[in-house]
């Protein structure tokens, strides 16, 4: 979209919220299965406790194959290695000390090449013929082409929001109220429990209603479970204005397992003027649920990092809706190729800036004439290309499994909310012809060994991290035995990488851990107070630290590596850990200029001198925020300036990672 391109590979499930009533359980999961989530404890993994990271490292090699020179390649989630391989060909990888399970890995690009306003693809092989058209009409619209609208702004203010997710969704929330125009009507509701509108129905935007609501977003609060059901009543049962498209902006994590439920109302219930548009906020969110509502309601799904600005989402957004360049589109072709099943059944809207793609099969060959019609505003849109189809061509074989992705996403969305066993075998039968995975079908990996001697089989359950952003206690609240080692979990399926909070007994064994890795004292987010736990009875909380509590700023520090030099990653952990206490004081002094930031990733880059100076080279923040990086360098010059270690032959390069909260 907008001439880029995102890659984006899950990795982490995030804690979901189960409604319905407990009917015991059929999997090693947290949640009790309930007659509206049936699979509820095959969908909930353990989660890790607070402070304790999974024992193993995520991989990720991406070859990016362009056909046209690549530019502006970036990643927002993750610190990676870019290799160029030829001047359209680009192979992506982690670093070493970014590879926690706990986000999803997102890769993003633009080429150098103008944009096509049109594109066709094709490939004919045994399994048939087949097509994809990418099509983006020139689009500058008259005052008279755009439609009157309504506005509906549907928020999830569930625990799982609570935190920097929220407050990022508050964030975009403003920023669209702001940018509305003075004709619109709009309408703002929360959902968590229940939902609940700032007005009883929508209101025209004036500057009294807008300040009315842009207090009612501020006052919004994470707490409670995720009944999304109810939003979706809010924002579509009452009647339409047929002077008016309605556009419902859902913005949420998405973190429920009652997916098919919720899919299926908005089916059900989005009415021929009303288009839903859905908003992912969080590092780690439920894509399969944002992307299929969005489809269901014939609008587009945009994504926000909680270390993103939302501004670049909300104004994509506004672009869109505020051109719907074409609506009520339709796809024939004439001459020598017949079109066949084209995918999506329905076509959505085109809104400004965002590409049409479809997918079909055809028999025939030749020349043929492709023409697209819909409605623009008022008017009657028309659009003819003239392609030639071939009778023959192997190249890019994926169009038929992309197709074949489309029929089963068309197949599928006929078994919302009920299960169809001639549907399903068609499912099955397309995906094995495409070898491609399904609901129902997957790849299975045979090992030559005998791994349950003696027949005796033996389930772990292995618990996943924690999405990065979302807050323990907003989700699970202060019940920890909901979340950890289900019984009989390995010692080795988690490290501990600070001491437990707590008043006595010793620390939990690092089993199987590299030295570098120790664990080592953290602020921990919820006291504010750094301590090690021995058999000494823990002293009071000075003034300052108390004051910390209000503040409830912390720094945690994750991974540390070095780079070059003649000290040990072991020497340097151990240095850091005695230091860290004076330098999370100073930061959060430095810190008080800038206010609460959420949570933020940092890369500091330093030196240790060979007279044993320790010099910070530079100090990058994931969010961009310029002013929050500032105090963090000055935060870590002063608590390092009257620091010196013991001299080496040679100056050691390191580099660490730490999150502000």
């Amino acid at each position: 979209e907008d001439g880029g391109y995102e890659f984006v590979f899950p990795m982490v499930v995030g804690p979901r919220y189960i409604p319905g009533q407990p009917q015991g359980k059929s999997g090693g999961g947290f949640a009790n299965d309930t007659n509206t989530v049936p699979d509820a404890s095959r969908i909930t993994p353990p989660v890790l406790k607070k402070g304790e990271r999974s024992g193993h490292d995520i991989d990720v090699t991406l070859t990016i194959d362009s056909g046209v020179s690549i530019k502006k390649l970036e990643s927002p989630s993750h610190e990676i290695v870019v290799t160029n391989e030829g001047n359209d060909r680009t192979r992506v990888t982690l670093k070493p000390f970014d590879t926690l399970p706990n986000k999803d890995f997102i890769v993003r690009y633009q080429t150098a090449g103008e944009d096509l306003e049109v594109a066709t693809l094709f490939h004919s092989s045994d399994l048939g013929s087949y097509f994809m058209l990418l099509f983006q009409p020139e689009a500058t619209p008259e005052a008279d082409n755009i439609a009157p609208r309504e506005l509906v702004f549907v928020v999830d203010c569930s625990g799982s929001m609570s935190g920097t997710p929220l407050s990022k969704a508050k964030q975009a929330m403003a920023k669209a109220l702001k940018s509305m125009r003075p004709d619109d009507y709009f309408q703002v509701i929360k959902f968590s429990d229940h939902a609940r509108g700032f007005s009883s129905k929508p209101v025209k935007n004036t500057p009294e209603n807008l300040k009315r609501a842009l207090q009612y977003v501020d006052q919004m609060r994470g707490t409670g479970g995720t009944q999304m059901i109810e939003g979706i009543k809010a924002a579509l049962d009452y009647p339409e204005d047929p002077s008016r498209i309605r556009i419902v902006a859902f913005m949420t994590d998405g973190y429920i397992g009652n997916d098919t439920q919720i899919i299926a109302a908005v089916k059900e219930k989005i009415q021929s003027n009303t288009r839903l548009f859905s908003f992912g906020i969080g590092s780690s969110v439920n894509r399969y649920l944002l992307d299929r509502m969005a489809e269901a309601g014939r609008g587009y799904v945009t994504y926000v990092r909680q270390d993103e600005s939302p501004n670049v989402a909300v104004e994509r957004f506004y672009r869109r809706i505020q051109t719907p360049v074409l609506v009520n589109i339709a796809v024939e072709a004439d001459g020598g190729a017949e079109l066949e099943e084209v995918f999506p059944a329905a076509i959505p809207d085109l809104f400004a800036g965002q590409p049409l793609v479809v997918h079909g099969k055809y028999k025939g060959d030749g020349p043929t004439t492709i023409t697209i019609t819909g409605r623009r505003g008022t008017r009657e849109f028309k659009k003819t290309l003239k392609v030639r189809f071939p009778k023959e061509d192997e190249r890019n074989g994926v169009i038929g499994t992309l197709w074949a992705r489309q029929k089963i996403k068309y197949f599928m969305s006929k078994m919302y909310g009920r299960q169809d066993p001639d549907i399903k075998a068609k499912v099955i039968e397309l995906a094995i012809q495409f070898r491609i995975m399904s609901q129902f079908t997957s790849f299975v990996a045979v090992e030559e060994k005998v791994r349950n001697e003696g027949g005796k089989q033996e389930t772990v359950q292995v618990p996943v991290e924690m999405a990065e952003g979302v807050s323990h206690e907003g989700v699970f609240g202060d019940q920890p035995e909901a979340v950890g080692y289900a019984p009989g979990a390995p010692p080795t399926a988690t490290r501990q990488m600070r001491y437990r909070k707590g008043t006595g007994g010793g620390r939990v064994a690092n089993r199987g851990l590299m030295a570098a890795e120790e664990a080592m004292p953290m602020a921990d987010s919820s006291a504010g107070v750094y301590k090690k736990e021995d058999k000494k009875a823990p002293r009071e909380q000075t003034e300052t630290e108390k004051d910390s509590d209000d503040r409830a700023l912390s720094a945690h520090l994750s991974s540390i590596v070095v780079l070059s030099g003649p000290i040990s990653e072991l020497e340097l952990t151990k240095m850091l850990k005695k230091l860290w206490s004076q330098i999370s004081k100073a930061i959060r002094a430095e810190m008080k200029s800038v206010g609460s930031a959420g949570n933020v990733r940092l890369v500091v880059m330093g030196e240790v001198s060979k007279n044993g100076t320790i010099t910070v080279k530079s100090v990058n923040a994931a969010s961009g925020d310029a002013s929050v990086q500032s105090a963090v360098t000055r935060g870590l010059a002063k608590a390092l300036k009257k620091v010196k270690l013991p001299g080496k032959d040679a100056p050691t390069q390191f580099k660490f990672s730490m999150e502000l909260r």
